[in-house]
């Protein structure tokens, strides 16, 4: 278990906040990459599981990514903000996830980058291998199956699967 100095040992290029420091973060393997050229905020109880591969965590200039209380994150997940990333608290997510805010690169004729930020609110379970895109909203106490893609929000205790992602069932 790496301690929360090496972790800001590191991450090169990490702009430190208040809310970083003295949070109880359990990584067990590697550590995580983390480039923040905006924002990156930590709540106390966060586990990284980096064994084979690397979770990424990065900011642009005007990005942010804020993560709750107690989510744990399993191997080689991504998580890019141009606008924002909010996690809730005690969500987990699965193996080979991408949680990205933004397309990268103009869509059309457009010099314009769409970007629209995403929350993942408490208590949500990602699957493995499953994209978030830019926009997207996932209730509370939501489930997201494996390998699913994500283009659009949904509520609450939802069950969500498919490529594109659709509501399967309600979880009342």
């Amino acid at each position: 278990m790496a301690t929360l100095r090496k972790v800001i040992y590191r991450a090169k290029g990490f702009l430190l906040t208040k809310s970083f420091a003295n949070k109880r973060i359990r990584v067990v393997g590697r550590l995580p990459k983390i480039r923040s050229g905006s924002q990156i905020d930590f709540q106390p109880g966060i586990t990284f599981v980096n064994r084979l591969g690397h979770t990424r965590l990065s900011t642009e200039k005007n990005g942010r990514i804020s993560i709750g209380r107690n989510v744990f994150l399993n191997e080689s997940c991504i998580i890019h903000s141009v606008s924002s990333v909010k996690i809730g608290d005690n969500t987990k997510i699965g193996e080979n996830v991408q949680i990205l805010d933004t397309a990268f690169h103009p869509v059309g004729s457009t010099d314009f980058v769409e970007t629209a930020p995403i929350t993942l609110e408490d208590n949500v379970w990602i699957a493995n291998n499953v994209v978030i895109l830019k926009g997207v909203t996932i209730g509370q106490h939501s489930v997201v199956g494996i390998g699913s893609v994500v283009t659009k929000s949904f509520p609450a205790h939802s069950l969500i699967v498919g490529n594109p992602a659709f509501l399967k069932k309600s979880l009342d």
